[in-house]
């Protein structure tokens, strides 16, 4: 991959005065986290949000609904040699999914890096794929406010699990344009940088994508794209809408976590849990276990698992309710 980075100077001393920089330190505490992720009617989105750029401004993006009949994503980073497709990617060290909705939405296959984030490719369930061959570079680190740079790609798409449909190649170029507070219907975020990138194609059309990442977590909290006028918009809709007002349910800790032979959930109901239910899966979204939950704490034993992370769900009347991650060694 060939980079080129600039700066504007001005923008530089302003960034260092305010510390408005998206660090790997940061950024990879979200490797570890649950991301709740709503994919909203496109009508609800508001486009003033698009040119809203600069130092200190402020994003309304409160009307946001998600789309009737989607579920609720919760994405994890995980590891690709648990999934499927792994061979195909042998440079991506971490791969971004839904575990309990692998036969509806994508893998996407990542290089995680302390100085990058780049796209190795992406496979959905009926078999289309893309492999790069010069990875997509989406993100740097540090990256600062008013800093940019440029990325080149090259990759083969596949319409099927073997049939070559094309070969693309391009550049990326992505500048942190905006800082300030993003207003979503779970709340306000205060410390939150936009990040707009522009993706040339030798087949065309450009592609445009803006996300806004929580600089205090790197949580990625609003994503648009539009690509030859198709849109995608997604926001993380928290406890107000994604988790059904989960507090209000239940609360979750498990210990110890990892663990070697048994473990412990302590589950704080409330009196609106209605028929509650605990359920784990393995990275590849393939349900290990069923329970319900009749007290507020659980052990759960290994069981002849191997090593390895598993995501436990718990539901309320079939809802997802909250999600964790549960480790093995």
């Amino acid at each position: 991959m060939k980079t080129i980075t600039t700066t504007c100077m001005m923008f530089m001393f302003f960034a260092t005065l305010n510390a408005q920089t998206l660090t790997y330190s940061t950024f990879s505490t979200a490797l570890s986290a649950v991301l709740p992720a709503s994919i909203a009617n496109n009508s609800s989105f508001n486009p003033a949000l698009i040119s809203t750029t600069g130092n200190g401004v402020m994003w309304d993006a409160t009307s946001l609904t998600p789309m009737s009949g989607i579920p609720v994503l919760q994405l994890i980073y995980g590891s690709p040699a648990s999934t499927p497709h792994a061979a195909l990617y042998p440079f991506s060290n971490y791969v971004q999914y839904d575990p309990a909705l692998t036969a509806t939405f994508n893998y996407d296959y990542l290089i995680i890096s302390s100085d990058s984030v780049a796209k190795a490719g992406d496979y959905a369930p009926s078999g289309k794929h893309e492999i790069y061959q010069n990875p997509d570079k989406h993100l740097i680190f540090p990256f600062a406010y008013g800093q940019s740079f440029t990325d080149t790609y090259a990759k083969t798409n596949y319409s099927d699990a073997t049939t070559v449909s094309s070969y693309q190649t391009g550049s990326r170029t992505v500048t942190f344009n905006g800082y300030g507070t993003l207003m979503l219907p779970m709340g306000n975020f205060t410390n939150v940088g936009l990040f707009t990138s522009v993706r040339t194609n030798s087949l065309g059309p450009n592609s445009t994508t803006l996300i806004w990442i929580d600089l205090n977590d790197g949580q990625q909290l609003l994503y648009f794209s539009e690509n030859d006028g198709s849109v995608i918009v997604a926001y993380n809709p928290g406890l107000s809408s994604a988790l059904a007002h989960a507090t209000d349910f239940a609360t979750v800790s498990v210990a110890p976590n990892p663990f070697s032979t048994t473990c412990i959930l302590n589950i704080a109901l409330t009196e609106l849990s209605r028929n509650p239910s605990l359920t784990i899966y393995d990275q590849q979204g393939r349900t290990i276990e069923t329970l319900a939950i009749n007290s507020n704490q659980m052990m759960l034993t290994r069981d002849g698992l191997a090593n390895g992370t598993y995501i436990y769900v718990v539901r309320n009347n079939n809802k997802i309710v909250t999600r964790g991650k549960l480790g093995i060694n």
